[in-house]
């Protein structure tokens, strides 16, 4: 191949991807999730690295590794959108 050819195959290259969007490019801070603090309960054993986000535990919450109390604290985590089953609707005759 010769230059000339080279040249011409590394521009078709170049047009082929920008036309499929591969020209994006992404920083940081786009990647990032946003953090927010958030009370979460930790194992309160400090060799166990356990915890769990307080509105996903139960009452009375042990750690799951080691079975250990756990106790309250705040961590700075991403925000986690929940998703809400609908409540079903009552029948018509029960209004």
């Amino acid at each position: 191949m010769n230059t000339v050819s080279v040249i011409y195959f590394l521009l078709s290259l170049v047009l082929l991807a920008e036309r499929k969007g591969c020209n994006k490019v992404t920083t940081m801070e786009e990647e990032k999730p946003q953090l927010m603090p958030t009370k979460i309960l930790k194992c309160r054993n400090a060799d166990c690295k356990a915890w769990v986000r307080e509105e996903f535990a139960v009452a009375d919450q042990v750690c799951p590794l080691c079975k250990g109390p756990m106790i309250r604290s705040i961590k700075h985590l991403a925000k986690v959108q929940n998703k809400v089953k609908p409540k079903p609707r009552k029948p018509k005759s029960e209004f």
